[in-house]
């Protein structure tokens, strides 16, 4: 017997295919185990279940990344009719009910989306009497009504202009990388939606600009979808340029961007690399967005990125992208010695530092976190030993760049309220003046005009580093220390000859200075750790002898016993002034005088005890 209920495939490598409902309930997902496994990106694991009770089918979404779409609506739960049209990810499959099959006829079948429609309604001799006394067109769009069904005369209103869009040839774009799947006339094989993203771009008619498919993302509240191209071959020394169309409604838009992924050793693989279009216009029908980027040093690969976002709801439409390579590379945009600094994106969006082959930062971007449709130009200046980010005005802007494996494993460290900190790749600091990345020769610091919170967590091989810039309007990255290096060979020195005239306190400050202030090169920034750690432990050293000296007074009550460890302690917290030694002979200093006043107080009523004896004595004598 012919199970009653199925789902046939609309889209995707199993286009076609009918799946019968032969269980009370159907598990759909991306992980084997499930009753329809659909091995696609777009797919959670465990996506949706369908629940069959006596004569009613309901799909309920479980919680899946990309949702689950009865039509162009995003569903928690909803029951099914026959010919609905249901959506998991970005794969497109048809309910059919077979009781109801026959007496839909094959329009159900006939793969239209519900909204790409219109109900088909019988057609009276009157109407084809009034449709006669207004246009030909409009006498044959009902003749084909009632001869070929809704489908047709959608097809031609749609061609025709009668209320759609009016239908473009595809035409080939020369050199297109992407030429088999450009325009989404077909599957869109190789096309994979975002696993990470709320929502997804789905094949549809009326989401064209040329030929009879286009893409669209359909977007509730804030959500975003992500559309990546098939990958492509990098070769540096050639320059990738990227279009496509987008037509965005109400409160959403698109952008369009080449995403450059890299080799590398284990361990040590940067991060991808995104040049960005602007945000595309709202509500301003179809605009057409391109990009050029040459290849970085070390890209193995790129490919085309699309993104769709909200701020309120909306659709994306996108049609018609290319991606085409031509001869020559773009040069660096500033120059420091050995160090390159490269811009990316149109306008200039990211920004990255490499140095002999190798990125130590990557993607330096900004956003507003007011305004995610926002598009944030960075302005790059070359102020002759740092490269200055500038930004807009009018936004408390985020910054966020990644630190490169090259870069990482040098460590990073924070200079701030506190001093230097050293830190791993995961750490939160206030107050911080600038962030240091790398070592010796590869260091880089990164600088603000006054404190800002600091975030860093790990991203992949390397980490990912967010700044809250407030009212900032950009940072420094320096990348020449040849100053600061002068000035710590100062200190250096500073601090040999006050250790040597036993002045401890001056030489640990100028230590302290040397790791705090200018900590750029290594060697001496290893020799100020050093001779810190010495030089506090002397002290430490001194304090306890003095502390055993305090508890020699105490056990034999010895007045002046405790004057002369007093004595003794202030002596050392001069000594090593401006230490931490100082603040711990302050603290016995405290200590001593707390002793000598109970012993004090203890003495006189010893005295007062001994008199009150002689006193008592005479008077019984």
């Amino acid at each position: 017997m012919q199970d009653r209920y199925s789902l046939r495939f609309e889209s995707g490598e199993r286009a076609g295919e009918v799946v019968a409902l032969t269980t009370a309930r159907v598990t759909v997902g991306r992980k084997p185990g499930n009753t329809l496994q659909i091995a696609e990106a777009s797919v959670s694991g465990s996506h949706a279940e369908l629940v069959v009770e006596g004569s009613s089918v309901t799909v309920v979404d479980l919680g899946s990344t990309n949702g689950t779409r009865v039509g162009e609506e995003k569903v928690t739960e909803r029951r099914l009719a026959h010919g609905d049209r249901v959506v998991f990810g970005s794969i497109a499959l048809v309910f059919q009910d077979a009781q109801l099959a026959d007496a839909a006829g094959s329009s159900a079948a006939g793969g239209l989306p519900d909204d790409d429609h219109d109900d088909v309604h019988s057609i009276s001799a009157a109407d084809l009497e009034r449709s006669g006394k207004g246009s030909k067109v409009g006498l044959l769009v009902l003749l084909l009504v009632v001869l070929g069904g809704g489908g047709a005369a959608w097809f031609f209103l749609r061609g025709e202009g009668g209320g759609g869009r009016k239908q473009q040839p595809v035409v080939p774009v020369a050199g297109n990388l992407l030429a088999s799947t450009y325009s989404f006339e077909g599957e869109e094989s190789g096309w994979l939606d975002a696993e990470d993203a709320e929502a997804a771009f789905l094949q549809r008619p009326t989401a064209a600009k040329s030929g009879t498919q286009g893409m669209r993302a359909q977007l509730d509240g804030e959500e975003r979808a992500r559309l990546s191209s098939p990958v492509q071959r990098a070769s540096v020394g050639r320059t990738l340029t990227a279009r496509g169309s987008f037509d965005a409604t109400d409160d959403a838009a698109g952008r369009l961007g080449i995403v450059f992924r890299f080799d590398g050793a284990e361990g040590h693989v940067p991060g991808e690399q995104i040049a960005w279009t602007a945000w595309s216009e709202r509500d301003g029908g179809w605009t057409e967005l391109e990009v050029s980027a040459a290849v970085p040093t070390g890209a193995a690969s790129a490919s085309v990125l699309v993104e769709a976002r909200a701020a309120g709801g909306g659709t994306v439409d996108l049609d018609d992208v290319s991606l085409v390579e031509s001869t020559g590379g773009v040069e660096p945009a500033v120059k420091h010695r050995e160090f390159q600094g490269h811009l990316l994106g149109e306008p200039a969006q990211a920004f990255s530092i490499s140095k002999a082959n190798r990125f130590l930062v990557s993607d330096l971007r900004a956003e507003d976190p007011t305004d995610a449709l926002r598009t944030i130009p960075l302005e790059l200046v070359y102020e002759g030993e740092e490269f200055r980010v500038n930004l807009p005005g009018g936004a408390n802007h985020l910054l966020s760049l990644r630190v490169e494996p090259a870069s990482l494993e040098g460590g990073l460290a924070s200079l701030g309220e506190g001093g230097r900190k050293t830190h791993g790749a995961q750490f939160e600091r206030d107050d911080v003046e600038a962030l240091l990345m790398g070592k010796g020769f590869d260091l880089t610091r990164l600088h603000f005009a006054s404190p800002v919170r600091v975030e860093s967590r790990p991203e992949g091989d390397g980490a990912r580093v967010t700044i809250q810039l407030g009212a900032q309007r950009g940072a420094a990255i320096e990348v020449d220390f040849l100053a600061e290096t002068a000035a710590a060979r100062g200190l250096a020195e500073k601090a040999r000859k006050a250790e040597t005239e036993n002045r401890m306190g001056d030489a640990f400050a100028a230590w302290r200075e040397l790791r705090d202030v200018y900590p750029y090169d290594e060697a001496l920034l290893a020799e100020a750790e050093t001779s810190m750690a010495r030089i506090a432990q002397a002290g430490l050293d001194a304090l306890v002898e003095v502390g055993a000296n305090v508890e020699r007074a105490r056990f034999f009550r010895l007045r002046d016993g405790y004057l002369a460890c007093r004595a003794q302690a202030v002596v050392v917290g001069e000594r090593y002034k401006g230490s931490v030694v100082e603040t711990q002979a302050l603290e016995l200093v405290a200590e001593i005088d707390e002793l000598a006043s109970g012993l004090e107080t203890d003495l006189a009523a010893d005295e007062v005890r001994r008199l009150r004896g002689i006193l008592t004595a005479l008077e019984a004598s």
